[in-house]
């Protein structure tokens, strides 16, 4: 028996590798032939980064996190789905250019930097590995609703893991909350970040308007009050403003009646004051939701300090040379400025722009902005002829329109992170297919013809 137990003990190392390897491959291969896949695998490594708190895993002589190895997998899938596959989309010059800019100024930063470059340039990847693998496939209606509901999925874990966040610090277990003392520097109520808090608000969105693009959507229509409340507990004010931003532009491409524009505004506001009320029933609450309110509009605490972050950031990087303006600066180069801090006082920080377009700007010069710019532009161009045309076609394409809005409005004030890269890319795949699908069944014939986003 003692041999046994030592044999045991022995093999086990290599077991979990053989297992571990063998899981490996198994999610290559199916990567490799199904989107769904892919895209679950995303959205399972985007929600553990966030239970994480975004911070290192392990430490192999590389510090890695949650996303690096699912997201280094998929980018490694994607570049054989461009070079081999014939039923890619479109190999599009703006995104092969935009992502082959971005490894340059990676590689670059390793050759000077060294490791410094994978950290700075981490989130950067995933977000890039996320936009080619999703536009390697043919998307279709049928992918879509596929996302939709895993990103419903990804909600509702989201939720689960606020509540018990919020009970752990306002119920004072001590014992349960990180060394710091608090889920988010940034506040006791923000314990997720606003890339979570910002996919919450864009099923919001699907629920409201879009609630009959498949079962998720109809999931995301049940779920609107609790997602509504927790975009509005989690007092990321920028995710409200896209929220906005998103509910407006869907109202904007409604194309019914009048009647139906009519329920759907009363629908919104049945929905915004149900949260209210919710909302009231905690005088605390409402009294840090009403000042980070009113601080917003005078631009005070983080607004007024972005403002000196930009520009310490612009002028930092003109000040680098002719290359880190035409392409960037590498990855891994020094960032530290001095900022003006909400309190007036000058410091010394190290961290992000706190702006998707400077940060493009500054890592990779006039040259990736201009890319950016072409892979946004050509992709809301063809969405939004998509969307006015009266197919199946229409609502889908509204709905990428309305996301793509949506993260047009957050990048203001935040990075991009994988998942709105992968709803970037997804926009972009279903915008280049090569020929529409065929209509779908339907025992109502006039219900073919899209009156703009449908609300039941």
């Amino acid at each position: 028996m003692s041999y046994l137990l030592i044999a045991f003990y022995v093999a086990t190392p290599y077991l979990v590798a053989a297992a571990a390897g063998l899981s490996i491959a198994i999610l290559a291969v199916r990567s490799y032939a199904s989107f769904r896949a892919g895209m679950i695998l995303m959205v399972c490594a985007f929600c553990l980064d966030i239970v994480a708190l975004s911070r290192p895993i392990l430490h192999i002589g590389l510090t890695l996190y949650t996303a690096d190895l699912p997201m280094a997998l998929l980018f490694a899938i994607a570049a054989a789905r461009w070079i081999v596959r014939p039923d890619v989309p479109r190999r599009d010059p703006a995104w092969l250019s935009f992502a082959l800019l971005f490894l340059v100024d990676f590689g670059l930063g390793l050759v000077i930097h060294g490791t410094a470059a994978g950290a700075q340039a981490r989130t950067d990847f995933h977000a890039i590995a996320a936009g080619v693998y999703a536009l390697s496939f043919p998307v279709g209606r049928k992918e879509i609703r596929q996302t939709i509901g895993a990103l419903v999925g990804a909600a509702v874990v989201l939720m689960l893991l606020c509540v018990y966040r919020w009970t752990v610090y306002y119920g004072n277990f001590r014992d349960l909350l990180p060394l710091a003392g608090s889920f988010n520097i940034d506040g006791p109520t923000r314990v997720i970040g606003s890339p979570g808090a910002l996919m919450i608000g864009q099923l919001v969105v699907v629920g409201l308007f879009f609630v009959s693009l498949g079962r998720g959507a109809l999931w995301a229509r049940l779920l609107l009050l609790p997602m509504t409340a927790s975009v509005l507990v989690l007092q990321h004010r920028s995710v409200w403003l896209a929220l906005l931003v998103g509910l407006g532009a869907s109202l904007i491409l409604v194309r019914s009646h009048k009647a139906s524009r009519v329920r759907q505004l009363l629908m919104l506001g049945a929905l915004v004051g149900a949260g209210v009320i919710g909302l009231a029933a905690s005088s605390a609450l409402r009294g840090q939701i009403e000042t980070s309110a009113v601080r917003a509009i005078q631009g005070q605490d983080t607004v007024s300090a972005r403002f000196s972050n930009w520009k310490a950031t612009l002028t930092q990087w003109r000040e680098a040379g002719p290359r880190a303006i035409v392409m960037g600066r590498e990855a891994g180069a020094d960032t530290t400025r001095t900022v003006v801090d909400s309190s007036g006082r000058d410091v010394r920080i190290s961290f992000g722009a706190h702006n998707y377009y400077i940060i493009v700007l500054t890592t990779m010069g006039v040259v990736g902005v201009a890319l950016f710019a072409w892979m946004g532009a050509q992709s809301l161009a063809r969405l939004y002829r998509q969307s006015r045309a009266d197919d199946d076609d229409a609502p889908y394409a509204s709905l990428l329109l309305v996301l793509l809005m949506m993260q047009a409005t957050y990048y203001v004030a935040y990075a991009t992170d994988l998942m709105q890269f992968l709803i970037f890319g997804i926009a972009s795949a279903f915008a280049f297919r090569r020929h529409a699908e065929p209509a779908e069944a339907t025992t109502a014939p006039q219900a073919r013809r899209f009156q703009g986003p449908v609300v039941l």
